[in-house]
This record gives structure tokens, C-alpha cells and sequence, in this order.
């Protein structure tokens, strides 16, 4: 199995993607020659839990798999849009999409396990995996439009918890780096720029103008 870059490939499906350079996997095909690719971070994810399920990204029941990918849908379907919004629409007066993220993360702190650390408990899951790369770049969004998070107490100390607990395990902490060895922070600053200045043109960046 392997990773690699999907820019070429003109992906045009319906996904969260920020960027044309969707992730993909290529795996050896179980049933059939030649390889297979699969593309869509949500899908890449589903995908590799199916393929190695141990450790188990998703709660044992039925019940308790179908709560998370809840979670990961809504969370795809309502915050990642309102996130790039926020960063691409230029009238500084516009708050909806501050609305909507402050809803979102209101909604989601109530799905979480209360004790935590992260979303469903101790253990990384694939809510982790959705949820986690937008909980650790709201920096960029106060970096570029001055969102400082949610302003409710209880809700900003749970999410404090949950990035300050998800930046601290292994799996994520070894994805927080640059390969040249510059500042992870201040480049992935540099990577967003294009949507803060409204030059971006990549599928989500057309679909925040629109919406």
C-alpha cells in the first residue's frame, strides 16, 4: 500500500478536499488484477480502517459506528464548508459563516465523550481523523479573519482539551511537520493564503464564493 499525490487525476467528486492534491491510497486489489485508488481523505479513511482493523478507529457496535460516522458526516457537511467560507469571502462584516462554525462546534462538543481526552474517549478514531486537521488550523482563521473560537467557556475548554490531547498523540504529532524542516505553523499560513486573498480556485474555494 501507498500513498501519492492526486493532483493529475481531476478528481471531481464531492468531498472536503481543500485542494485539487486530493489524498489517495493505491492498494493491491483484493479480487482482481492490477492496482486500485482510492481517493477522499472521509473515503481514504473508511478505506484503511477496512483494510487494517486493528487497532479499531470505530466503536464495536453497530449503534456506536453509526453515532461516529454521524459526527464525521455532519461535521464534513456543515463545518468544513463554513470554515473555508470564512477564509474566502471578503467582506469583514459577514459573520455568518462564524455562525455556523460556533453551532458546529457547540453540536459537537455534545457528541463527544465527555471525559475525553479525545472525541469518543481515549483512543483515536476516525472521528479524530475528520475532525482533527480543521481543530488544529483555527489559528489559520484567526491568523487571516480574527475567529478567535468559540467564546462559551465550557465549549472552548473541551476543545482546548481535545487539540491540546490530539496534537500530543503520536499519530498526529508525526503528521505536524515540514519535510524541508521549515515552521509547520507558518507555512501551512503560507499554504492558505491564496484562499485568504480570494485567488484560490480549487473546488471548495469556488463553492465558498457561492454559497
Amino acid at each position: 500500500i501507498a500513498w501519492k499525490d492526486s493532483s493529475s487525476s481531476g478528481s471531481s467528486s464531492g468531498s472536503s478536499s481543500s485542494s485539487s492534491s486530493t489524498p489517495a491510497v493505491v492498494s493491491a486489489a483484493s479480487a482482481g488484477a492490477g492496482v486500485v485508488s482510492v481517493t477522499e481523505s472521509l473515503i481514504c479513511d473508511e478505506f484503511l480502517e477496512d483494510a487494517y482493523p486493528e487497532p479499531a478507529l470505530l466503536p464495536d457496535k453497530p449503534v456506536g459506528k453509526a453515532a461516529a460516522r454521524l459526527i464525521i458526516h455532519r461535521f464534513s457537511d456543515k463545518f468544513v464548508p463554513a470554515f473555508y467560507q470564512i477564509l474566502v469571502r471578503q467582506d469583514p462584516t459577514d459573520r455568518a459563516a462564524a455562525a455556523i462554525l460556533d453551532a458546529e462546534l457547540t453540536w459537537l462538543v455534545k457528541q463527544m465523550d465527555p471525559q475525553g481526552p479525545l472525541a469518543l474517549g481515549n483512543g483515536l478514531s476516525l472521528v479524530d481523523c475528520a475532525v482533527v486537521p480543521f481543530m488544529v488550523r483555527l489559528y489559520v482563521l484567526e491568523h487571516y479573519r480574527g475567529y478567535t473560537g468559540h467564546q462559551q467557556p465550557a465549549v472552548a475548554k473541551r476543545l482546548q482539551q481535545y487539540i491540546t490531547a490530539a496534537g500530543q498523540h503520536p499519530a498526529v504529532a508525526a503528521t505536524m511537520y515540514h519535510p524541508e524542516g521549515l515552521d509547520y505553523k507558518t507555512e501551512l499560513l503560507k499554504s492558505y493564503s491564496r484562499y485568504a486573498d480570494g485567488s484560490a480556485n480549487s473546488m471548495m474555494a469556488r463553492d465558498a464564493k457561492e454559497k
